[in-house]
């Protein structure tokens, strides 16, 4: 008897190019959503006595926790396994392929915990939700560093594999607020202009207010 379900990277997507950059995080604090995992494929144990692995649970593991990042899953995330495509959506905990409930997830401190409702033997399903496991580091000033993604599977009967992500989290800059100067002039003053003489525009201006550097 043997019970597996082995998913491999296909080629060019993220996790097989064995990089890649989070740009998501900017200046303006802008943060978004990295998919960890990207096109995927899965082989299973086949025979008399044999399939692929009953899967009651996954645990996403950053290998590092700077204090800004985060994993989740993405809400809407869709691809399409063995010609059927699944969807996966969220409402708050609870997480749904196609409409149907399948289990709920959470996250803490490097982990983000999945539970099935009940163990799921369907590579499919597994599949997409391995997919929708997206990365984050909401700081706006750190410096670069390397991230990694791994994945473990707790099953009823069976074992599991998947590809572990490396990031390369980019340099995210000082925020720089360009200084903005506000003038107050004396009401009243009347500018005469020459040919070719500069002109004070605002003779007898002071500075108001300064904010930024």
């Amino acid at each position: 008897m043997s019970y597996f379900t082995n998913f491999t990277a296909n080629p060019g997507s993220n996790v097989s190019n064995g990089t890649f950059q989070d740009f998501e995080n900017d200046v303006t604090g802008n943060n978004s959503w990295v998919q960890v995992l990207s096109s995927m494929n899965y082989t299973t144990a086949t025979g008399f006595l044999s399939g692929p692995a009953s899967v009651t649970s996954f645990d996403a593991h950053l290998s590092t926790q700077t204090g800004s990042d985060y994993l989740t899953i993405i809400s809407g995330y869709s691809a399409t396994w063995d010609g059927v495509q699944e969807t996966v959506t969220t409402s708050g905990s609870n997480v749904y392929v196609n409409n149907v409930l399948v289990g709920s997830f959470s996250f803490s401190g490097q982990d983000l915990n999945f539970s099935f409702t009940s163990a799921n033997s369907n590579p499919d399903i597994l599949g997409v939700l391995l997919q929708s496991v997206a990365y984050a580091d909401t700081s706006t000033n750190r410096p670069a560093f390397n991230e990694q993604v791994s994945f473990t599977f707790g099953t009823s009967n069976g074992t599991v594999s998947a590809p572990t992500a490396n990031i390369a989290v980019g340099n995210v800059p000082d925020v720089v607020i360009p200084a903005q100067i506000t003038f107050t002039a004396p009401a009243g003053n009347t500018l005469t202009g020459y040919a070719n003489v500069p002109t004070t525009v605002m003779p007898g201006a002071y500075v108001q207010s300064l904010n930024g550097s």
